[in-house]
């Protein structure tokens, strides 16, 4: 398809898979899956051009993603059984899921598996090898942007008290271009404590400067 925005239909449910033989998207062009996941047996396409305006319960717009893997990374992650909504996955098809930001491996969840892919992406410098390396924002670089993203998802699953070592960490490698691109997401409930959180790390930040 070529010009313009294709919205996709929003589900009842997530996890509504759509199996389509071919997918060209033309320079231009937008598509906004929603909260429809997508199994491709071929495809061409800018990553930035798929996108998401569904919000996820508890979460902001800035949280939620549209996910893009190939088959072989999927079942790298998951192991060659492993199936995609129920349907089986070939290495040569893409994968495109509705999740969290930061969700690396497309499980639904921010785990310790989605910080190993991301510290991994950014340490081996990476860049343009797409969201299973911690590519969330599709901009083509590992950095700041992407480490608040998964953060915010983190800090909304386990709270505050067992996230703040990680947002520490992160503001003490990026510094304030690290706390900027925090601030500029949809931070969890309840507010006070989220800006409580973002006036510790600013803190931190300018007492780093010191050092």
């Amino acid at each position: 398809m070529g010009g313009g925005t294709l919205i996709l239909n929003q589900q009842a449910a997530n996890d509504t898979l759509s199996h389509l033989g071919s997918l060209i998207v033309a320079p231009g062009t937008t598509i906004d899956i929603k909260n429809n996941d997508l199994l491709l047996d071929s495809a061409s396409f800018n990553p930035s051009s798929i996108t998401t305006s569904a919000t996820a319960s508890g979460t902001g717009p800035m949280t939620v993603a549209a996910a893009i893997l190939s088959g072989a990374e999927y079942r790298a992650f998951h192991g060659t059984a492993a199936t995609f909504d129920g349907q089986t996955v070939a290495d040569s098809q893409t994968l495109i899921k509705f999740t969290y930001a930061g969700d690396a491996n497309a499980d639904g969840l921010i785990t310790l598996d989605d910080y190993i892919a991301i510290d991994a992406g950014f340490r081996l410098g990476t860049h343009g090898r797409g969201w299973t390396v911690g590519d969330f924002n599709n901009d083509g670089v590992v950095d700041a942007k992407d480490y608040a993203l998964i953060d915010t998802v983190y800090l909304h699953q386990v709270g505050a008290l067992a996230a703040d070592s990680l947002m520490a960490l992160h503001a003490g490698w990026f510094g304030t271009d690290y706390v900027t691109a925090l601030s500029a997401t949809t931070v969890p409930e309840p507010a006070t404590l989220s800006l409580l959180t973002l006036a510790s790390l600013a803190i931190l930040v300018r007492r780093g400067r010191h050092v």
